[in-house]
């Protein structure tokens, strides 16, 4: 084999073993709803795989029967039809319950994994030239597979999920794999016969891919989200797909909920009234404090915090955070939410809060506001722990707060109130501060009335619905829970280091013995 074919499968191999990981981590990973050790169980059956695949390729090389370029081929060949047609199929098994779609998706990235582990092993037996430089050569073999490894999260991740859906990506990695198999055996020296089996054998291969390409991946998904409750008479109604994550709205349910990589993140609703998204919690925020002139919101998700806020005459400046920009691209589609986009008294960020602070040292608060994800998805802790609570602190104004939602884990209120004086709950929400959050009903329900949608009034007085809403909110009791939290011994505090909820989570969610076991129970 000549050397710059070898090298230059080398790197193909690199760039399609890390492309499938990445692929199969974003399938898993929608399918659990972003459980915290998700990557960790993929990466260690991933390795598995190779590791069996290596083990494998020493009894290969000492083969004296099998041609080189259809061994080769071969294996890119079942890297290509392992990676592209085992993926719809998890979805589909997810259908049969969480369990049985985990368990079946990594028994699949071992097994994705395998042909790769047997590639680079053999790249090396046949592109070595016996006494030859074998240490410059075998070194050259593996940067080049380092690149290929590189090139697989700066492509694919970085370039390509930008651009296209997630079926369209697995199709241009699969037939990139396609293309290896069939210039591996083109390339190198092969029998004319087998050679031109297995190229027929390869372009019939792309035909059933093509042609049944759209059947294997519609509602993918779906599939992966909504598991039995899946319907294809209900898909999603918008699905926004990028590198930072998936944005979708509707489904079995029909409505205006909104998901963010298959996980509930609220819904497209103003109306304190239907509150079908907690949307009182965001009117609470004026009744907190006196003058809230400046709001930073961490979380767009559907816009519907912001924009009531945006439209209270005390808040003069709201800067919001979003990591996602797909949320922009479905605010949009809705008419009641599409003016925050364009508010000159709203500024959205595209950027991880946490870095957008950090970032921004000398910004200032009255009010931070941060209605995100369940504490217990992965990577809940960044803006959940006692560091970045201590870094919100750093950019309130004097008497500031704030609201973080707890998502029910008494773990964010005991570390809050680690960092602030005074804690009280609202609703699912705990709001905190150095000042007493306590404010008279009078001056409670005059921050409320405040509150204006198209210049109308939320809370009319001629509207039964709306005025039992507001003297909800009024009397809604918000006792300080400061000291009593401070003096638990019964919680953990969150920090950076421990990321206590997330690893609560993680010792039950998407556990492979777990999950084989249930799989094991339905195929018995």
């Amino acid at each position: 084999m000549k050397p710059f074919v070898a090298l230059l499968l080398s790197l193909v191999a690199g760039y399609i073993a890390l492309s499938q990981e990445i692929l199969w981590y974003r399938i898993i990973s929608y399918g659990t709803g972003g459980a915290p050790s998700a990557f960790a169980y993929l990466l260690a059956c991933f390795l598995t795989g190779l590791a069996i695949g290596s083990l494998c390729a020493e009894r290969v090389s000492k083969s004296q029967r099998l041609s080189p370029a259809l061994v080769l081929g071969s294996l890119f060949l079942a890297s290509a039809v392992l990676g592209y047609f085992t993926l719809p199929a998890t979805a589909r098994m997810f259908q049969l319950g969480e369990n049985v779609g985990t368990a079946y998706a990594y028994f699949s990235v071992a097994l994705v994994g395998f042909p790769g582990g047997l590639l680079f092993p053999l790249l090396c037996h046949y592109g070595i030239r016996a006494g030859g430089e074998v240490g410059v050569s075998l070194s050259r073999l593996y940067l080049f597979n380092i690149l290929g490894c590189i090139l697989g999260p700066l492509l694919t991740t970085f370039v390509l999920m930008d651009l296209f859906p997630l079926p369209t990506i697995i199709l241009a990695v699969t037939a990139v794999a396609l293309v290896a198999a069939a210039a591996t055996v083109f390339t190198l020296p092969a029998p004319g016969r087998s050679r031109a089996g297995f190229l027929a054998a390869v372009a019939g291969l792309a035909g059933v891919i093509a042609v049944s390409h759209q059947e294997q991946y519609q509602f993918i998904l779906e599939r992966l989200h909504f598991k039995e409750e899946f319907t294809a008479a209900k898909p999603y109604r918008f699905l926004v797909e990028t590198r930072s994550g998936t944005v979708a709205v509707g489904g079995p349910s029909g409505d205006d909920t909104i998901f963010g990589g298959g996980v509930y993140d609220g819904a497209f609703n103003l109306d304190p009234v239907s509150n079908v998204n907690g949307i009182q919690r965001a009117y609470m925020v004026p009744a907190l404090h006196s003058a809230p002139k400046r709001v930073l919101v961490i979380g767009l998700a559907s816009g519907s915090w912001a924009q009531v806020l945006a439209e209270h005459p005390a808040i003069e400046r709201l800067e919001a955070v979003e990591i996602n920009p797909g949320y922009l691209d479905v605010i949009r589609h809705y008419p009641e939410h599409a003016p925050l986009l364009e508010n000159p008294r709203v500024r959205i960020h595209i950027d991880d809060g946490r870095r957008w602070l950090v970032r921004n040292p000398d910004e200032r608060f009255d009010f931070i506001v941060m209605n995100t994800t369940f504490n217990w998805r992965s990577h809940s802790t960044n803006l959940l722990s006692e560091e970045f609570f201590q870094l919100c602190k750093r950019h309130l104004n004097p008497g500031g707060a704030v609201l973080v939602n707890t998502t029910g884990a008494p773990e964010v209120q005991y570390t809050l109130a680690q960092v602030f004086r005074h804690v009280v709950m609202v609703h699912n929400s705990a709001a905190g501060s150095d000042t007493p959050l306590e404010r008279s009903e009078a001056e409670k329900e005059q921050a409320l009335r405040a509150f204006t949608h198209h210049g109308q009034p939320v809370f009319s007085p001629g509207n039964p619905k709306a005025e039992q809403a507001l003297q909800s909110m009024v009397h809604m009791p918000l006792t300080d829970q400061g000291d009593a939290l401070r003096a638990s011994t019964d919680l953990r505090l969150i920090t950076d280091d421990n990321m206590a909820t997330e690893y609560k989570a993680g010792v039950h969610l998407a556990n492979p013995a777990r999950s084989w076991a249930s799989l094991w129970e339905r195929l018995k």
